[in-house]
């Protein structure tokens, strides 16, 4: 390696992303160069008094730009000298110019320093996932115990969840809170309520456990957080020892759009500013414990903890996957829209909707409802027949839901009023428009 060579490595040295292959070669040279020794300082010293504690959004084109400079001066021809006067300014000139190409360099690579260090650290995470046979968690979630497994609320109780899954031969997963199951066998997804013994069938749906789907392979979730080290979404990062474990923080504004609603700002992890903490084992790069705290004008609220993670825990495949007695099963799939909900816009579909309440016409709430099983359905006829729309606002979207919703005022059955906000989306194959929740 020459000296060139080692001065276009200075930024990987400063970033830590440098192969163990190259690290050799690279302190094999500071050994017989104290030019470059001396270069690689002043870089580590600029970089400590420069790095901000939080990550910036540097321009498209910002660090190439600036590495051409920096490589273009350094690979010049000088000019022929001639006087001694001259020589000494030149010399001291190219100092000037070299001293703060190492600047440069350390400011570019120095702004992206703590989001390249946690991107490092999640990648060295997401190895040591590999050839794993199973993996048991335990946590706890501020939510509803009725409630999908995405919700949070920072004002209810933790509610405690385990997930199970076995990897190899095939994937199988079950995740467990009171009130609420879900598991996979390898063919389709089962959804159950414990109080309504009613329960779904599903091809694989990784929807129907929201987030926690990103546990069932913990590789995910740190996945998910490599990518947002590279997209500027906004968040801060912070990563040091403490004795054998490894800590890592992101600190993180709510992701999604809230310019027309603040409906599901706080309902779920990514839709909430956030302090995410990682711990893991400094050795084997696993994941340890996660916390993950509600950031509010109001004060700051845990919203979700992982207290255990078991690797290759003993699970057992047909315990895992055994179906509970006495659930009414149902497959939603079987029952295809009518096409009176296709090829309208949200309002229009949720007028048609609600019309349909008055009468309970099954052509259409069949097609709207048939996300709910038998027994979900029995029961929203029993509460919304005969109801009808009093006021009906406009359709407006929330955080990183992919459909509408839509505020309105029912006049009920018995006369009363009642207010709700109808969720939305027709991202399904038929482009047909169904409720999500709501009522």
């Amino acid at each position: 390696m020459n000296c060139h060579e080692f001065h276009k490595m200075i930024p990987d040295l400063l970033a830590g992303t440098l192969s163990p292959e190259e690290l050799s070669v690279a302190r094999e040279h500071l050994t017989t160069c104290p030019a470059c020794a001396e270069a690689l300082r002043m870089a580590r010293e600029t970089l400590r008094s420069v790095t901000p504690r939080f990550e910036p959004s540097v321009p498209e084109g910002l660090e190439a730009r600036l590495l051409d400079a920096v490589h273009h001066r350094a690979t010049a021809p000088q000019p022929p000298v001639r006087r001694a006067p001259r020589r000494r300014l030149v010399g001291l000139l190219s100092g000037i110019v070299s001293a703060a190409a190492v600047v440069i360099v350390a400011l570019t690579f120095g702004l992206n320093t703590p989001a390249r260090a946690a991107r490092n650290r999640l990648t060295q995470a997401i190895a040591s996932m590999e050839g794993l046979h199973s993996i048991r968690i335990e946590l706890r979630i501020r939510t509803s115990e009725a409630e999908n497994f995405d919700y949070i609320d920072p004002l209810e109780e933790f509610v405690p969840h385990t997930l199970e899954a076995i990897y190899t031969p095939r994937l199988l997963w079950r995740v467990e809170k009171p009130g609420r199951k879900a598991l996979y066998d390898g063919e389709h997804t089962y959804l159950w309520y414990d109080s309504l013994n009613d329960g779904l069938i599903q091809p694989y749906t990784p929807d129907a456990i929201g987030m926690l789907n990103l546990l069932i392979d913990p590789s995910q979730l740190l996945e998910l957080e490599r990518q947002f080290t590279k997209t500027h979404t906004g968040a801060r990062y912070e990563l040091h020892r403490k004795a054998e474990v490894l800590y890592l923080k992101v600190i993180s504004p709510a992701q999604g759009d809230f310019s027309q609603s603040d409906h599901e700002r706080n309902t779920s992890i990514l839709e909430s500013n956030t302090r995410r903490e990682y711990l893991f084992d400094a050795e084997s790069g696993r994941l340890l414990e996660a916390c993950v705290t509600l950031l509010a004008e109001e004060g700051e609220r845990t919203l979700l903890e992982i207290g255990r993670i078991e690797y290759d825990a003993p699970i057992d495949a047909p315990t895992l996957t055994a179906l509970p007695e006495g659930i009414a099963w149902e497959c939603p799939a079987q029952a295809l829209p009518s096409g009176r909900l296709t090829g309208i816009g949200a309002e229009e579909a949720a007028r048609l909707i609600l019309g349909a309440f008055a009468t309970w016409d099954n052509e259409i709430l069949d097609e709207a409802l048939r996300n709910y099983g038998t027994h979900a359905r029995e029961l929203l006829q029993s509460r919304y027949s005969g109801a009808t729309a009093e006021r009906l606002s406009e359709p407006v979207r929330s955080g990183k839901y992919p459909g509408w919703f839509i505020p309105c005022t029912l006049r009920m059955a018995d006369g009363s009023r009642e207010k709700i906000r109808m969720a939305l989306r027709n991202d399904n194959p038929e482009k047909s428009w169904v409720i999500d929740g709501g009522l």
